[in-house]
Order: C-alpha cells, then structure tokens, then sequence
C-alpha cells in the first residue's frame, strides 16, 4: 500500500515548492533496488503514470500532451527519476518542474515540483492524489513484472 509520509510545501507570491514522499509498501519491491524498479516503471510509463497521455521510454526533449490538453516537455530521464517541465499552455500554467522519482533501496516515491505562478489552490487537490496513485501503479507494475504476473490478492485489495 502507498502513503503519504511527508508533505513540506510552500507558496507564496514568487511561486511554490513541494516535496511528497510516499511509501511503496508492502510490495516485492522492497527486495529491488530503486533503478530496478524505474526500469520496469519506464518500459510501461504509459500505464503507470497517472494522467493519460504520457508516453512509453519517455525521452529527454519529448513533448507529450496530457490529459486536458496540457502540454509537457520531458527534461531529465535518469536511472531512477523524471523531471518534467509544463509549457505555456498548460493548465497551471507555463515552466513549473515536477521531478519524480524512486529511492535508492526502492522503497519511497519522491514527488516534487516548484514553480514561478502559485496554482491557487492547496496543493493537496491534486498532487497529493496524482502521485499517490502512481506509487500505488508502480507497485502494481512490480508485481505484474515478476513471472506470472499475479498481484497478491492481499496487495490489490489495497490498492
């Protein structure tokens, strides 16, 4: 089951900043290193990521268009993380940053995003449950990874 650890935010007149940790337990990815579990989580990152339209191995310079016509620009793919930048039509707005990412021991998603416009709203309405939501992907794509394919009945009553 994933949850959310911590919540550090901040806004104000020259923009926000935050930071959300969430646990990604109980899963067999206790048992893999972070850059295994981005490996699985970017071959399928279509399914996993939870606003459609994103796209599989996304690439660094790759524009994509999201859901609700809210264009992207993919800056950073590393071997556990994705920094993704909103361009000017976007709904909150042109060049915030979001970086996500897995932690070395594969245990905690780490979301976060600063930008220049503060979105107007607490941050809560919608990253906390966007992100939420991937972690709870990224342990279904963990489990569907391993041979056979079969999330523990107990694991999906969770998510």
């Amino acid at each position: 089951m994933a949850t959310n650890s911590t919540l550090h935010e901040v806004a104000n007149d020259s923009g926000y900043n935050y930071r959300h940790e969430y646990s990604i337990t109980p899963t067999y990815a206790d048992t893999l290193p972070g850059h295994e579990i981005w490996k699985i989580v970017t071959k399928q990152f279509s399914n996993v990521f939870p606003i459609p339209g994103m796209v599989d191995n996304p690439q660094p310079g790759q524009e994509v268009i999201l859901l609700g016509n809210n264009p992207i620009r993919i800056l950073e793919v590393g071997d556990r993380h994705i920094k993704i930048l909103s361009l000017e039509s976007h709904r909150l707005g042109p060049d915030n940053i979001v970086t996500l990412g897995v932690s070395a021991d594969g245990r905690t998603l780490v979301a976060e995003a600063h930008g220049p416009h503060d979105p107007g709203f607490p941050d809560s309405f919608i990253a906390w449950p966007t992100w939420n939501a991937f972690s709870n992907n990224i342990v279904h794509a963990v489990y569907e990874s391993e041979p056979g394919g079969v999330i523990p009945s107990d694991i999906d009553a969770q998510h």
